[in-house]
């Protein structure tokens, strides 16, 4: 399924599709590789397995996007009742800075009314200040903190 959001084509990934895994899997490679030169964060610089992004894309839904012909970002919705989690968002660092991660999250929000879904909760790494900046800025608000088996993520909600 393809949808066309603010000049972006929304491509939902199938667990065959080898070109978006890979795609997928080089985005958040490069993703984690910025965020540790950039601000010497580690929470992703052991890159997701590839087997790990194809089970997904068989079990939720696994969007990646595109400006013209490039892929520019990618991001997992999972649905469990009225509420979606988004996780795995990633823009790539060469587009990061020029609106498309928030035109990806105006995309999850009209995703989100549509299904008539209440929330969208996401966890993020609690050294990761310019990611929760940005969803701040973006109506999500704190609203806890949990640990991992390596560091502890702020819980973050956005009610619709």
């Amino acid at each position: 399924m393809q949808i066309i959001y603010n000049s972006l084509d929304f491509i939902l990934v199938h667990e065959n599709d080898k070109l978006y895994i890979n795609s997928i899997y080089g985005i958040l490679k490069a993703c984690g590789h910025d965020m540790f030169v950039n601000q010497g964060l580690t929470h992703w610089k052991r890159v997701y397995p590839i087997e790990n992004i194809r089970q997904d894309c068989n079990e939720k839904n696994v969007y990646i996007v595109k400006k013209v012909n490039d892929i520019v970002a990618t991001f997992q919705i999972d649905i469990d009742g009225k509420t979606a989690y988004l996780s795995k968002f990633a823009v790539a660092p060469e587009y990061s800075g020029n609106g498309i991660g928030k035109s990806c999250l105006l995309f999850l929000f009209d995703f989100c009314k549509a299904e008539k879904l209440c929330c969208i909760r996401l966890d993020v790494y609690d050294k990761s200040l310019k990611a929760i900046s940005f969803y701040k800025n973006n109506g999500f608000t704190a609203i806890g903190t949990a640990p991992t088996k390596n560091f502890t993520v702020v819980l973050m909600e956005k009610k619709l």
